[in-house]
């Protein structure tokens, strides 16, 4: 070959040029396979040729136009290839590409014409004069179109590079870039333009639908590939003829390899199939509730009318039950705004599906074209926060998107940190933060994570300096709430002083953002966190600046695990860290509740009765009690004892007369629980001391680190002989409104003087039982129903209505009790006699309830099913006490039937037979002429032509050496075998795992897609390469072997 190491090879590519670190690549080639839809979630998708056009044949469909003129079947390739660009860089086809093609029919009816107006140098597609770029590149229709999009040499503007291109009219827009003597002309071909668009991208401009879904899930196990499947076709109409959710069920099923019935009761009644390889067990309501946890997959039975016959079916996304509040994998990640961004960032969507990354905050995103081909290439599995908008790029916030994982979480708010600059950026320019509310939809776990890139250089150390003060505002206010919080980003500054570039203002440690952050143990760092450093600024500043790239976590997170991925794998300028952690359940675990009876003032002095109030506000915050029934607090000691522990209040206000309520109330601690909207209500009681009627305080919380909702009540019951009766009507009162109240599905409490205890009592004694009969006391009332169990009872683990106790047990005296519906599992309960400044004990119960817990009645959403839900897929919050039984499959995958001859099992063929089409002319391995050249070439590999998505094996046992997508062969793995390399490109996507170094493969092991990317492909197929040295990535003869003797000798033929 000749100058400047220019590599010249044919492996169905057009010619193009491709960069490979300093080196220059061209290819060329015939094939033009057919073409088929693969699903964004198998990465890297818009890497190249065709592979996201839906069914988009070579010969033109009838009924389209240009210029009034039936669409020929050339003008329709161009189209094509036009719109397909845009698409493998993250352009919608429905703005950037209906312009694009508009475009190109104004200046040359969609024809690749090499000429233009007379004295002009334009030629091509887009009619691009001599300063866009050579003449073979403007006659190249990607190349053409490319920059078209992202504009050419000489600066050339493309359409990109147009502020505010997607808010303007299409026309507008396409003049921006062509700069015609007739502006006012391409808007009249944007409805033929917009018509071609639809037939290429067959009416759905690249977005998945779920009957493409199956595309997607090839590499998952077979229970997720279910769930998965279940899942894509969340918002689509119910198209199965069964009411219940069963339909959805059996055709997921069908995608994911295996068959279940479409009907209730048969999938009900389903004992497994051996042949498939599925297990089946059913669970009883039971089973779950004492034993089990709904888990991933599950098939969840259950009914709507509660009765014991199930009339829905859902697949369960989380793991309902589980012990943890959540845990996670999240990572922060410079892409680095620099030439092959575009790369790195398919090498990204790649990168964070086979690392299993949940969430990962990403840096210099900056550029539309970056940020688009990372929302665009995400996939369905992710989300990405800023969705694209105009909001997103004014404020910039698209250079520091968030992507999650949206089976695993839902983003439910969102806000940001404002900067009128940053990154040294002019202040008419704001550079905001985002911030991110996610809840896991297993538990219901609520937190917030925060991306950030701080600005670098050292005449920026004051900005620096300001953004960490600005983020520990903005953390303090979200930690106010109780919520855990994570912050990840390029902070440009590290653990100590530098002395160049990142330097700290003032030059003193304080001002680090490191130690800004770890300040009041605000924020930890994640790996301090794993080394079992904490505290202010825990570092020792010897070790120097350290990095600027971390993750912070707030107090209380674990970290289980931190690593680095390196530059030489995500190709950027920066490690990408990731961590393992996790949030301790916090679903209203270790909720202190008591039963308190003050004393009121009016028994007392007025001197006492303050001193009281302070020994009462004292008691509160040594026990810690989160929530306080009160009785007998008068309205003289409501304001003392609410500035002393700055508690909240239900009733606000005191009240007099009949129906006094002041002197019952419900306090609980603002930080940890807040009152729900209309969260308050008076409950009227009958009877109270000498029949006068009252109100009782009933308040619904919400748990502001959980999200888990609550009821207390609180009441004061008669005393003496004489009102017998009315506690024994109270009692029944209490009994008939708790039974009602539980059909809300959630966790209560009861707290109260209830004048009333676990014994009989006689005269003289003043709080004798109704009638003598041990069924009448309230404690009995109270419990026969089941609804509800006295706390110590609870703890004890009895159940029923008053249980038989022991002589050397809490006696008849206690007569102030907390009651607990029967999903509160009491961890404590203590009567303390002493420093109560009352006549009363107080009784403390510590309680834990919510999605962390296995019980009739968890919360709503620690059940998140996939099913139908009115005349849509949706999806389901479900209150688990309707569950009826759950179907729990075993599915065992048969390995691929891949072809493999040789009896040692060794070596297998790098396709099947029958998925592939051999050969044509210049295809082979070897020299020959240059199809369009007409010089000699070497083709270092063979070419199978094959439609995208037909699957490709390793040919032998190995390790993968690289994995990656490379500008001229695409996607591309190279796996070492030992003595040998073999090397597949053009691919559409990956198997999982590919891109992790060293990555071990078996022979016949599936490790990806045939495709058409990379700028050097025109077709679909496998260019498939066997070598003995790495210079089989340049298109080198040296370090090359025929892959078909090779093959032969092992046992595989072609």
């Amino acid at each position: 070959m000749s100058i400047v190491k220019f590599k010249a090879f044919i492996i169905g590519c057009v010619l193009l040029f491709g960069v490979v670190p300093g080196l220059f690549i061209l290819g060329i080639g015939m094939y033009t396979g057919g073409t088929g839809p693969i699903a964004d979630c198998d990465v890297l998708q818009g890497s190249g040729g065709e592979a996201n056009i839906s069914g988009a044949s070579d010969t033109a469909p009838s009924g389209l136009t240009v210029k009034d003129v039936p669409i020929s079947d050339e003008q329709w390739r161009n189209a094509k290839v036009i719109v397909n660009v845009g698409i493998e860089n993250g352009l919608s086809p429905r703005t950037a590409g209906k312009i694009a093609v508009a475009t190109a029919m104004q200046e040359a009816t969609l024809r690749n014409i090499p000429y233009g107006y007379p004295g002009s140098t334009s030629v091509g597609l887009f009619q691009q004069i001599a300063a866009w770029g050579p003449y073979r590149d403007r006659m190249n229709p990607r190349k053409s179109a490319y920059m078209f999009y992202f504009g050419g040499q000489q600066g050339q503007r493309g359409l990109t590079d147009v502020p505010g291109w997607e808010n303007m009219s299409p026309g507008d827009a396409a003049q921006e870039v062509q700069q015609s003597g007739f502006p006012d002309a391409y808007d009249q071909h944007m409805l033929e333009a917009e018509a071609i668009v639809e037939a290429i991208t067959g009416g759905d401009a690249g977005v998945e639908t779920a009957a493409q879904y199956e595309e997607c899930i090839e590499d998952l196990d077979p229970m997720e590939k279910f769930v998965r499947a279940a899942l894509s076709f969340e918002g689509e109409s119910y198209e199965w003829d069964d009411p219940n959710g069963s339909g959805l069920i059996a055709e997921a099923a069908s995608r994911a390899g295996f068959t279940l019935p479409d009907s209730l009761s048969e999938l009900k009644s389903f004992n497994g199939n051996g042949e498939e390889g599925v297990e089946a067990t059913y669970l009883t309501t039971r089973e779950i509730t004492d034993s089990e946890s709904l888990q991933r997959g599950d098939i969840v039975f259950y009914s709507t009318d509660d009765d014991a016959d199930p009339e829905k079916v859902g697949v369960e996304l989380g793991s309902g039950g589980s012990n943890a509040g959540t845990s996670f994998r999240i990572a922060t990640y410079n892409i680095h705004t620099g030439l092959g961004r575009l790369d790195r960032v398919k090498r990204a969507h790649q990168i964070i599906r086979d690392r299993r990354i949940d969430i990962t905050g990403f840096q210099e995103l900056e550029l539309r074209d970056a940020y688009q081909a990372m929302a665009s290439g995400v996939g369905s599995q992710y989300g990405i926060y800023p969705e694209p908008s105009p909001r997103a790029y004014r404020h910039h916030l698209q250079a520091r998107a968030i992507v999650y994982d949206k089976t695993r979480f839902e983003l439910y708010d969102s806000d940001y940190i404002a900067f009128d600059r940053m990154k040294g950026e002019r202040p008419d320019q704001p550079n905001h933060i985002p911030v991110i509310w996610l809840r896991d939809r297993a538990t219901g776990q609520e937190f917030v994570v925060i991306n950030t890139h701080s600005t670098a250089y050292a005449r920026f150390a004051k900005e620096r300096y300001d953004a960490g003060l600005a983020y520990v505002a903005k953390i303090k206010e979200i930690r106010a709430s109780g919520l855990p919080v994570f912050f990840v980003g390029d902070f440009n500054s590290g653990y100590g002083l530098r002395d160049s570039i990142n330097i700290t203002y003032g030059n003193v440690r304080k001002n680090l953002t490191y130690c800004q952050l770890t300040a009041g143990d605000l924020m930890r760092n994640a790996r301090d966190v794993l080394e079992g450093l904490d505290g202010y600024c825990p570092r020792n500043p010897s070790e120097g600046g350290g990095p600027v790239d971390h993750i912070y976590v707030s107090p209380g997170v674990q970290v289980e695990s931190f690593s680095e991925i390196g530059r030489a794998v995500t190709t950027t300028d920066h490690p990408v860290l990731v961590a393992d952690v996790r949030v301790p359940r916090s679903a209203s675990d270790g909720l202190r509740i008591g039963s308190y009876n003050v004393l009121g003032s009016n028994h007392t002095s007025d001197a006492s009765a303050d001193r009281r109030i302070k020994t009462t506000a004292r008691f509160i915050e040594q026990q810690k009690l989160g929530v306080v029934g009160l009785q007998e607090l008068r309205p003289d000691q409501r304001g003392a004892l609410l500035r002393l522990t700055g508690y909240e209040i239900f009733p606000k206000q005191p009240m007099y007369g009949a129906g006094a309520v002041s002197v019952n109330s419900i306090i609980w601690d603002p930080s940890r629980y807040e009152l729900t909207a209309n969260g308050g209500e008076l409950v009227p009681m009958k009877y109270y001391f000498g029949k006068q009627p009252t109100d009782i305080p009933r308040v619904k919380l919400r748990d502001i680190v959980s999200g888990q909702e609550f009821y207390v009540t609180n009441t004061h019951d008669p005393a003496k002989a004489q009102y017998a009766e009315l506690r024994y009507l109270n009692a029944l009162a209490h009994e008939q409104q708790m039974d009602a109240l539980a059909s809300q599905g959630l966790p209560m409490f009861f707290t109260g003087d209830f004048n009333s205890g676990f014994g009989l009592r006689s005269p003289p004694n003043g709080n004798v039982t109704y009638e003598g009969k041990r069924e009448n006391l309230t404690w009995c009332i109270m419990t026969r129903s089941g609804t509800m169990r006295n706390a110590y009872d609870a703890n004890k683990g009895r159940t029923g209505a008053c249980p038989e106790r022991t002589t050397r047990e809490l006696g008849q005296g206690v007569i102030d009790h907390v009651y607990v519906s029967s999903d509160v599992n009491v961890k404590s309960y203590e009567v303390v006699r002493k420093r109560t400044a009352s006549d009363h004990p107080v009784v403390v119960v510590e309680a834990e309830f919510g999605p962390g817990l296995n019980g009739p009645r968890d919360k709503k959403w620690s059940s998140t099913l996939v099913t139908k839900v009115e005349d849509t897929v949706g999806l389901e919050a479900l209150d688990t006490r309707k569950v009826v039984g759950v179907l729990r499959l075993t599915v065992t995958e048969k390995p691929d039937d891949v072809e493999i001859v040789n009896v040692s099992g060794q070596w297998a063929p790098p396709m099947k037979k029958g998925t592939y089409t051999l050969p044509s002319d210049g295809g082979d391995y070897g020299w020959r002429i240059h199809p369009i050249r007409g010089t000699q070439d070497f083709h270092n590999g063979i070419d199978l032509g094959a439609v995208t998505g037909a699957r490709i094996y390793s040919i032998g046992d190995g390790k993968v050496v690289k994995a990656y997508y490379d500008s001229c062969w695409g996607n591309l793995v190279i796996i070492d075998h030992g003595d040998h390399l073999s090397m597949y490109t053009h691919l559409s996507s990956f198997a999982i795992g590919l891109s992790i170094p060293g990555f071990p493969v078996r022979a016949g092991q599936y490790i990806g897609a045939v495709g058409d990317t990379g700028a050097c492909s025109a077709g679909s197929h496998l260019h498939f390469t066997v070598g003995t040295s790495m210079d089989i990535l340049y298109g080198e003869q040296a370090g090359s072997v025929d892959p078909v003797p090779f093959m032969r000798e092992r046992g595989i033929t072609f």
